[in-house]
């Protein structure tokens, strides 16, 4: 594979999960960058699956960060120049971003995470404790406290969002070429959305898992990534959901936040009131409002 890859400072990651555990080898393949210019960040011992980088100078360090301390963490591994790549569960990733952002340090993660014990409190407000009000907080602090021409910091850029939308702008490339039209590299945001509009109206993206455990499991057992315990747990998704709406009201069991930029509204007991369900699998309902009432 061609590497034209040119990076002079060091990567570190910050978690040590699944998504590390595939991502680390790729990087190191992909940039040809020795061991010793990898750290590794985790609350959680993780020297013998790293047993072979380590040994060759990646550096290790097991450590849990907290609000108090993400300040000695994270200049205790990075400086102007570097990268960090966020695979963390359970760390707020806007202070992350913004200290980053302030000591020169690239930025991408795969999601925007919140404090570990915000995640399912409910002492904070349903409309705080959803991915929604994560990503408005995300763009007024880039709007109003970060200078853009300051460090890049690429957000949620795990596999949908993110690896997707790389496939998405060749799968336009490739159907060009294959109805015969002659065309070029879009140049910007602009040209690819001309070349999505031309293209067609949908793009309908698939993930099958072959995920598969080793391990014998009852029936009644489903194995799941913690990540994927955090999202089930926030407010955003599992429990409830929100979507957004222009309209100042909300349906029964239903209750509305405006945020600086439109109104949400959320639900906090699926299956429950203004939810059908059947047979114990939820099934999403279309929200409509006729004539002034509400029906789903």
């Amino acid at each position: 594979m061609p590497n034209d890859f040119s990076f002079a400072g060091r990567i570190v990651f910050l978690g040590c999960g699944t998504v590390a555990k595939c991502a680390l080898p790729m990087i190191r393949q992909l940039t040809g960058l020795p061991a010793d210019r990898f750290t590794v960040i985790d609350s959680l011992d993780r020297s013998e699956r790293l047993a072979a980088d380590i040994n060759e100078g990646l550096v290790f360090r097991q450590r849990t960060m907290a609000r108090d301390n993400l300040d000695s963490l994270l200049s205790e591994s990075l400086g102007n120049g570097d990268l960090l790549i966020n695979l963390s569960v359970g760390i707020d990733s806007l202070p992350v971003m913004d200290w980053c952002h302030r000591h020169g340090v690239l930025y991408v993660d795969t999601a925007l995470e919140v404090w570990d014990d915000q995640i399912g409190n409910a002492e904070v407000p349903i409309a705080e404790r959803t991915e929604y009000h994560s990503h408005q907080q995300t763009r007024k602090q880039a709007r109003e406290g970060w200078n853009p021409k300051g460090p890049t910091a690429i957000v949620t850029h795990g596999a949908n969002p993110g690896m997707v939308n790389h496939f998405a702008k060749q799968a336009l490339l490739d159907l060009a070429s294959h109805v015969g039209h002659e065309h070029g590299r879009p140049a910007g945001s602009a040209d690819w959305a001309t070349a999505s509009d031309a293209s067609g109206s949908l793009i309908r993206i698939s993930t099958p898992t072959t995920q598969f455990s080793a391990a014998a499991t009852t029936s009644r057992v489903i194995r799941v990534m913690q990540a994927m315990v955090s999202r089930a747990a926030s407010s955003a998704c599992g429990r409830s959901y929100s979507f957004l709406t222009n309209a100042p009201w909300a349906p029964p069991a239903f209750s509305a936040a405006r945020s600086d930029s439109a109104l949400s509204i959320h639900a906090s007991s699926p299956g429950e009131s203004g939810y059908p369900s059947n047979g114990g699998r939820w099934i999403t309902p279309m929200i409509t409002r006729t004539a002034g009432k509400w029906s789903w």
